[in-house]
């Protein structure tokens, strides 16, 4: 998974990011040890930290993106990555979202390979940027016209009860790779907003996520099956 987040980067991006990650990596992997890769001031070290809830190796990335004018976002390449090399299933929810058809395309590969792919999704009822409702539900309708197997969810109003704020941002890999952070799956991340992102691999931690995945969506969303029934939340 981590190899897949790596060669998901383009090439100069590599070279930038790799150096003395690459060497550390090799070490701490002779020594069969876990590891975490941190940046500290734009320096990138490792250091040793276990997960104490299962004993299963752990490694943690902490990568950070900086927005510019050519839309290069790191970010959405290793979660790219991680979507085309899931063999089992795919969670996603975002606080934000505009789903690009790159995205979408990557969706549909893994829905044809088998991969279960759920994806929760805010409205107008739980989110505190409205001015995107419509391009958000424009997308989501593309997505689903791509990837038709796609199960998506959208916050709503559920047995006469509002949603509360939804403002998570994760996605689980096959109940093992996991990233969270302040990225959000749109195009303010790429061209406006730095962001910082940590990925994980960790069962116990991408346990923790699929269960409060489970939890929201059986809570205060609803199932939306095709295209049109996004109609339902244009604003």
């Amino acid at each position: 998974y981590f190899d897949s987040m790596w060669t998901a980067m383009t090439p100069d991006l590599r070279v930038n990011l790799a150096g003395s990650i690459s060497d550390n990596e090799e070490k701490k992997e002779c020594e069969d040890e876990q590891l975490i890769v941190a940046c500290n001031n734009g320096h990138w070290e490792s250091v040793m930290e276990p997960d104490g809830v299962t004993g299963h190796k752990a490694k943690i990335l902490f990568l950070p993106s900086t927005p510019c004018s050519s839309g290069e976002d790191v970010i959405l390449r290793c979660v790219l990555g991680a979507i085309n090399s899931a063999s089992e299933s795919i969670y996603m929810c975002m606080g934000h979202f505009n789903i690009s058809e790159v995205v979408s395309r990557a969706f549909k590969q893994a829905t044809d390979r088998g991969v279960k792919v759920n994806i929760i999704s805010n409205s107008l009822h739980s989110c505190d940027l409205r001015t995107g409702q419509l391009d958000l539900m424009r997308s989501l309708k593309r997505m689903l016209t791509v990837a038709p197997d796609v199960q998506l969810y959208v916050a709503a109003v559920k047995d006469g009860k509002v949603p509360p704020f939804l403002h998570s941002k994760y996605v689980v890999v096959d109940s093992r790779w996991t990233c969270s952070g302040s990225w959000n799956c749109w195009l303010r991340s790429a061209f406006y907003e730095a962001e910082q992102e940590i990925f994980v691999r960790s069962e116990s931690f991408a346990s923790d996520l699929e269960e409060k995945f489970t939890r929201e969506r059986e809570q205060f969303c609803i199932r939306v099956k095709t295209a049109d029934e996004c109609n339902q939340f244009l604003p």
